[in-house]
């Protein structure tokens, strides 16, 4: 089986590979951004004819969540890219994974969103990314859409490695209790992922562990296992100057999913005391 992964250099593309390359029945192909731009329909369009693929993961996206910059990539990366591999994907007969982000939710439920709850992004990233879901399902319904919280694996782009940094060079660091959602390990995300493909589900679904958790708490957590050397007081995101509004609360039920894999997902933080002791040493020292 031919299987192409965009943003194949990410913490999530890089898990991915990871477990594609341990199968010999899989010739995998990999993308990133120095390859070409993901929003280039005749580069993309090139790439699905040679390879002619049966599935399609793209973990590529613009993750700027601060900025409503309309000159930004956030656009064309996290809408119009998903449309062109879409279109591609019907046209070669592949099966298309896509990613989305709890942003599509505008954080008033104060319980965990569903599947059928209503799309009501509150910025330019989580409008994009719905967008680029609309896009998907309209053009290629048997596609999969995992839409995914506070993602962290072996990389910068995530809170673990940033609280890292601050630690670093500040004793003491204020961090808000009042936006709550459920962190997610790269790992748990593209097992399941598999484990979805290997049923041939379709759709929108929702992929965290269960329950759900502040910054604050999260951070608490990590300084536990890191062994950080540093205070972590709670704040409120009102305490911080924001460029663009953000939901307070954007944990997602998974209940969907669990329920058609028929498994029983484990907690945020049952699988962060699993993730940070195997990985505490890349958190700790870092590859430069």
């Amino acid at each position: 089986m031919k299987v192409i992964i965009f943003g194949g250099a990410g913490q999530l593309g890089k898990e991915f590979v990871k477990l594609f390359s341990a199968d010999e029945n899989v010739q995998l192909f990999k993308y990133d951004k120095v390859d070409f731009d993901i929003s280039d329909f005749d580069a993309v369009e090139k790439v699905f004819h040679k390879i002619e693929p049966a599935l399609v993961i793209n973990c590529a996206a613009y993750i700027e969540t601060d900025s409503d910059n309309k000159f930004s990539p956030n656009y064309p990366v996290n809408a119009f890219a998903p449309y062109l591999l879409a279109l591609l994907s019907n046209k070669f007969g592949a099966k298309y994974v896509h990613f989305s982000s709890d942003y599509v939710f505008d954080g008033l439920k104060l319980s965990p969103y569903t599947e059928d709850d209503k799309c009501n992004p509150l910025n330019d990233y989580g409008n994009a990314k719905r967008i680029g879901e609309q896009i998907i399902m309209e053009k290629l319904p048997k596609s999969l859409i995992f839409r995914i919280s506070w993602v962290y694996g072996l990389g910068p782009n995530n809170f673990i490695y940033k609280l890292l940094q601050w630690s670093r060079k500040q004793k003491v660091l204020n961090i808000v209790d009042d936006e709550i959602s459920v962190p997610s390990s790269v790992r748990f995300i593209a097992a399941n992922v598999l484990k979805a493909l290997s049923k041939d589900l379709s759709g929108i679904y929702h992929l965290t562990p269960t329950g759900n958790c502040s910054r604050y708490e999260w951070a608490l957590m990590i300084k536990k296992h890191l062994d950080l050397d540093v205070e972590i007081h709670p704040a409120k995101m009102i305490d911080f100057e924001q460029n663009v509004k953000r939901p307070q609360f954007s944990a997602m039920s998974s209940e969907k999913l669990s329920r058609e894999l028929g498994i029983q997902f484990k907690s945020w933080n049952e699988e962060l005391d699993e993730y940070l002791p195997q990985e505490r040493e890349y958190f700790i020292s870092p590859p430069k």
